[in-house]
Parts: C-alpha cells; sequence; structure tokens
C-alpha cells in the first residue's frame, strides 16, 4: 500500500476546512467581514448578550483572539461592550441592531454554501458524517 501525507485524515480535514474558510471569506467579503466575525456575530444573535469568557468558550476562540475580533466588530458598530452591573473588570457583548440586520444575510450565506459544500450527498450521509465528527471530537476531547 503507497501511503501518502495527502491520505491522512488530518490533512483531508483541514483542506476541507480550508477550502470551505475560503468560500465563506469571498461570500463575506461585501460586507467586509472574516469568517471569524461572522461566528461572533451569529453566537450573539443567538444569545443577544454574553461575557466575553462565555463567548469565547462558546465560539472555541481564545480570549485575547477574542479581544481582537470584538475591537473590529466595534468599530463597525456591530457590538457593543457594556460594563457588566456587578463586575465592573468583566463586559457584557452584545449585539447592535445594525448587527442584528445582518442575521438574515449571514444565515442566507452559510445555508447556501452548505448547500454548495453538500451537493451529491444525501440527507442520511450528512447525517452520518456529522455523527463521525462528532465521534472524532469526543475522541479528541478524552484525556
Amino acid at each position: 500500500m503507497n501511503y501518502t501525507l495527502s491520505d491522512q485524515l488530518g490533512i483531508k480535514i483541514a483542506k476541507v476546512r480550508n477550502s470551505i474558510k475560503n468560500e465563506m471569506e469571498i461570500a463575506l467579503s461585501p460586507y467586509e467581514l472574516t469568517t471569524t466575525q461572522f461566528v461572533v456575530l451569529l453566537k450573539l444573535c443567538e444569545k443577544d448578550r454574553m461575557t466575553q469568557k462565555d463567548l469565547a468558550n462558546e465560539t472555541d476562540y481564545k480570549q485575547s483572539a477574542l479581544t481582537l475580533i470584538l475591537d473590529k466588530l466595534e468599530a463597525k458598530g456591530l457590538v457593543n461592550r457594556e460594563s457588566k452591573k456587578n463586575d465592573r473588570r468583566a463586559y457584557l457583548i452584545a449585539i447592535t441592531n445594525k448587527g442584528k440586520e445582518l442575521k438574515d444575510i449571514l444565515i442566507n450565506l452559510s445555508l447556501e454554501l452548505e448547500k454548495k459544500v453538500l451537493q451529491g450527498i444525501s440527507e442520511t450521509e450528512k447525517d452520518v458524517f456529522i455523527s463521525m465528527l462528532d465521534k472524532i471530537m469526543e475522541n479528541l476531547s478524552k484525556e
């Protein structure tokens, strides 16, 4: 058996991830958003406001990276930082009305990309694939 680096599961997953990210970056470019900003905005659309720590946990971004993402989103008027009443060191991150206006657009972009990615793949195959990815994540998170 000839086994090459490109046969490794991790390499294939990385290539797919990079291709999807590139497609999403292109779709988001008219809105001057990155994929990381997209993820943060959609999470805030779900929750409306969250602490930065909770937002970091929910998006799997490091707090230091999230700070930079939030700085850019705040400069664009898409999020606000609000002082937490019982802890002046902590902030609640809230999506603005301008940010909420992008929700449907961003969801549609995401759905269109998913449709493209899953062309020729049945709903059953998609469900099995998602289940397999969940198992892989579970395996990797075991200590």
